[in-house]
């Protein structure tokens, strides 16, 4: 069953996948002395295939395999090169999902792979950004990631539980697999200080897929919206005092929801806290060992989201072979307090994971990721025992 579920996956829309891997390789290996200079000056392309062979040891809905991959390709233009467009960038970015989704096996809410869904090709990414007055004004317009300028971790990352990504109680988040028509704003009074504004489109709410959508669905009437707003700080590794990053947010989404009382509310919103921290430093040769921390903190209304409260930390160990400075070491945990509203769905009152994992750096192209995690009373449901959950992750870069 293995066998025949990773050689499907293998060939899963192979003649995409090989002309766009094909003109990746291609371009890349361009020269100055190509009619196409030109074109690389303004032009970078940066692709993945992650790979997920994931098996549920124990608990859960069932022991079994899944087996998926994500293929990305972004097209990243330097408008400022050659088209005298200052500070400014266009950028758009492929993704197609096939294989299995293994949160079918587990049952957990927060889902322990974050590329996991439903089979998918789309258009994920297609966006416009400039910077204004020595970069105190940035703007950005066009169907983007939310959690590229929202409620992300820089040191929760590496992580493969995709709630170390973002608080789930932002449950109306337009982010992977659905990134939606978007007009963001950032202003920078300081050099590490920030002030973010963003409106995305909403529609999700109300069943439609933004992500193989276009851009349509944010002009028309009627629409939902989703508000998100976060202020920030960042610090330097200077004067002894280590480099690390705080942010508060909150959002409001306009749509109508139904509460679990089933009245109706209009409109829903939530808060977060993000923080990322530095917590030691050591010079080695010409590279560094670290070792770096992230907590973050998740609140929404409990009478429309399932979840009320999260709470996710980790830590992650830069370097800990010697003569293997790119190689990481994680362990977080996260957890989520679901509503204890009448007909919110849930037996337990928490959902908790764990995660450990070992990031093998092999090279600019290949990057191997043994995960394992434990997830304690999957979804709420009293019918699931916890989980026991192995990932083999394989990250091909070009």
């Amino acid at each position: 069953m293995v066998q025949k579920k990773l050689k499907t996956l293998l060939l899963f829309r192979h003649s995409l996948f090989i002309n766009i891997f094909s003109f990746a390789i291609l371009f890349s290996n361009i020269n100055a002395s190509t009619p196409l200079k030109g074109l690389k000056n303004i032009l970078n392309i940066e692709g993945s295939y992650t790979l997920d062979i994931s098996t549920n040891l124990s608990g859960g809905v069932r022991q079994d395999t899944s087996i998926r991959g994500l293929l990305d390709v972004g097209f990243n233009f330097d408008l400022a090169e050659n088209l005298q467009f200052d500070n400014g960038t266009f950028f758009v970015d492929f993704q197609i999902f096939s294989g299995d989704n293994g949160n079918n096996d587990t049952g957990d809410f927060q889902t322990f792979s974050n590329i996991d869904n439903n089979e998918f090709e789309i258009l994920s990414e297609l966006w416009f950004e400039k910077f204004f007055f020595d970069d105190f004004l940035r703007i950005k317009i066009g169907k983007a990631d939310v959690n590229s300028d929202f409620a992300y971790t820089d040191h929760g990352v590496e992580f493969i539980n995709s709630s170390m990504g973002y608080s789930p109680t932002i449950f109306v988040f337009p982010t992977y697999p659905d990134p939606a028509m978007s007009i963001n704003f950032s202003i920078y009074p300081q050099k590490n200080r920030y002030l973010s504004f963003g409106v995305y489109d909403g529609s999700t709410q109300l069943g439609k897929k933004t992500g193989t959508h276009g851009l349509d669905s944010f002009f028309e009437k009627p629409t939902d919206y989703f508000y998100i707003a976060e202020i920030g700080a960042m610090w330097q590794n200077n004067n002894n005092k280590l480099a690390g990053r705080i942010g508060f947010g909150s959002w409001y989404h306009t749509a109508q929801f139904v509460e679990f009382n089933k009245t109706i509310s209009n409109g829903t919103y939530g808060f977060y806290l993000v923080v990322d921290q530095n917590l030691w430093l050591q010079k080695v040769g010409k590279t560094y060992r670290t070792l770096d921390a992230f907590f973050q903190y998740g609140y929404a209304d409990k009478e429309v989201s399932q979840v009320e409260h999260h709470i996710g930390a980790g830590i992650v160990l830069n370097g800990l072979i010697a003569g293997r400075f790119e190689d990481k070491l994680g362990i977080g945990i996260t957890s989520v307090q679901f509503s204890d509203e009448p007909g919110s769905g849930s037996n337990e009152s928490s959902e908790l994971a764990g995660e450990l994992f070992y990031k093998f750096k092999f090279n600019s192209n290949l990057i191997l990721k043994p995960d394992l995690q434990y997830i304690k009373n999957p979804s709420g449901n009293v019918a699931l025992d916890d989980a026991v959950v192995t990932t083999i992750r394989a990250e091909f870069l070009f």
